[in-house]
C-alpha cells in the first residue's frame, strides 16, 4: 500500500488472453479478448505495508473450444495479466506463455 495514511482494501484479478493471430479466425473463439481464471481479496493492507498472492495457470485455463465444441490449446502465444480493481496500471504483472502441443508451456514475464 503506497498511501501513507490509509490502509486500502485490495482485489487482485488475473486475465489470459490468447495474442492476435494465435487462434485461427475461422474458430469461434477468435472473438474471445480475455478470460478471468482467478482473482484473490487481499483483505485491508495497512498504510506502507505488502502483501502478495500466488496464481496458478494451467492448460484449462488457457483451453478456448474449437467449432466442434472440443477444449483445445491453440499453438501461440498467450498474455497473462494480473491488476487490481482500480483501473491503474500500478503494480500490474503481465508475463507471456508460449504453447506448442509437441513442447508444451512456457511463461516469461515481471512486474511493471
Amino acid at each position: 500500500n503506497v498511501d501513507k495514511q490509509r490502509s486500502g482494501d485490495l482485489v487482485l484479478l488475473a486475465f489470459v488472453s490468447p495474442s492476435q493471430g494465435t487462434i485461427p479466425s475461422s474458430e469461434p473463439a477468435a472473438n474471445i479478448k480475455q478470460n478471468l481464471f482467478g482473482f484473490e481479496r487481499l483483505g485491508s493492507i495497512e498504510p506502507g505495508s505488502s502483501s502478495s498472492a500466488v496464481f496458478t495457470i494451467g492448460l484449462d485455463e488457457i483451453a478456448q473450444f474449437d467449432t466442434n465444441g472440443n477444449p483445445i490449446v491453440y499453438d501461440g502465444t498467450y498474455n497473462m495479466v494480473v491488476r487490481d480493481g482500480s483501473g491503474t496500471e500500478n503494480g500490474m504483472v503481465e508475463a507471456t506463455i508460449t504453447c506448442f502441443k509437441d513442447h508444451g508451456c512456457k511463461l516469461s514475464g515481471g512486474l511493471m
